[in-house]
């Protein structure tokens, strides 16, 4: 791998350690132990949907209604998936691997990299995030009584810090920008007023804004 993909796999790992402890520390604090904290990892992974399914657990929900918020948060990977390029996942148990690796950075790093590198970026970085997540969700979980609350220090925003400097690259014409406007815009005063889970639709919504643009 040359210097700039080595810094790309850096900028992620960079991103989702942090994230992964908060996580941990955030299971060990609802009592869910570290060998369910890693499956929830393992099997979810998705940090977004973990943390509403702790906050769910944590004011004492039950697990299907925590079932039922994973799936509503996890609603965004179906049309992340159906942007991925089929070329890179020919066959069914590629696929099938790439659907269950599949999180918000991968579908910049699949378009923002060209086809001959992109396959060696996505699935390293993919693998490496996932391991990372995991690893990451264990040490939390362990070390949740001498490790600060993650959220108190900042932590927790971490990748999507590192996701937004990803996308800077895209902001390249207006419809772009009118895209990152508009969607950052209309979630961000739904989670002032309204419940958490409509922010993604929300943003969605707003960064439709650019596609109508692009097509006009």
């Amino acid at each position: 791998m040359n210097r700039e993909e080595l810094t790309v796999l850096g900028a992620l790992a960079v991103g989702i350690v942090p994230y992964a402890l908060a996580f941990g520390v955030a299971a060990g604090a609802a009592g869910i132990g570290p060998l369910n904290a890693t499956l929830m990892s393992l099997i979810v992974y998705a940090g977004a949907s973990q943390f509403s399914a702790l906050a769910v657990i944590a004011s004492g929900g039950s697990a299907l209604l925590a079932v039922l918020t994973v799936w509503l948060v996890n609603l965004r990977f179906i049309p992340l998936g159906l942007a991925m390029p089929r070329a890179m996942t020919p066959t069914l148990p590629t696929r099938l691997m790439a659907a269950h690796l599949l999180v918000d950075p991968s579908i910049v790093l699949a378009h923002a990299s060209t086809p001959e590198r992109r396959n060696r970026l996505v699935w390293a970085a993919s693998l490496a995030m996932y391991v990372l997540w995991a690893i990451g969700t264990v040490v939390g979980v362990l070390a949740g009584g001498v490790i600060p609350d993650p959220a108190v220090l900042g932590l927790d925003a971490a990748l999507p810090a590192i996701f937004v400097a990803i996308l800077v690259p895209f902001w390249k014409d207006r419809p772009s920008r009118h895209a990152a406007y508009g969607g950052a815009g209309l979630a961000a005063g739904v989670l002032l007023v309204g419940p958490v889970a409509l922010a993604i639709p929300a943003g969605v919504l707003g960064a439709a804004a650019g596609l109508i643009e692009r097509r006009r």
